[in-house]
């Protein structure tokens, strides 16, 4: 995103989201076609894009990539498809003919945003590193019993 649009959308967050809630409120789903996927050097802009729109109950149809697999459950909130026309084509068709599945994934796509809550994705990554900090100091002792010098793989001490 250049830096004037950038400057602008922090500047005018209110207006911005104002406007994101009328677009999502006209939507049935969010259609993510992935030409900008494989060129977002943001991933985590792009998991909030998507699960903004669970939030506002938008199931997301989208193209199997890093960040959008993370956050849609393929046939659950969401479509996951691979990059073929034709497969991406013949799964919104098979979902809009069929009202009940999307009413399901609606809700669906609500109930995963909710589970990315700050205080969600804070303890998440409390447990990671206290994960990685166990991991450490367990590979360090069984260095330290088998008498090797090096140091644990996962972290070195500075």
């Amino acid at each position: 995103m250049g830096n004037k649009m950038k400057e602008w959308f922090e500047a005018n967050q209110e207006i911005y989201a104002e406007f994101k809630s009328k677009i999502h409120s006209t939507l049935d789903i969010l259609s993510q076609d992935g030409t900008n996927v494989a060129e977002c050097d943001d991933t985590d802009s792009l998991q909030n894009m998507l699960l903004e729109a669970m939030a506002a109950y938008l199931p997301v149809f989208a193209i199997r990539a890093t960040g959008v697999s993370d956050v849609v459950v393929n046939g659950e909130n969401g479509v996951l498809s691979s990059d073929s026309i034709t497969e991406w084509a013949d799964n919104l068709i098979s979902i809009l003919k069929n009202p009940a599945v999307l009413i399901k994934m609606r809700s669906s796509a609500r109930t995963t945003a909710l589970l990315y809550d700050e205080k969600s994705i804070a303890n998440q990554i409390l447990e990671s590193y206290a994960y990685l900090k166990k991991s450490y100091e367990a590979e360090h002792w069984l260095m330290m019993h088998l008498n090797r010098t090096s140091y644990p793989v996962l972290a070195k001490e500075y």
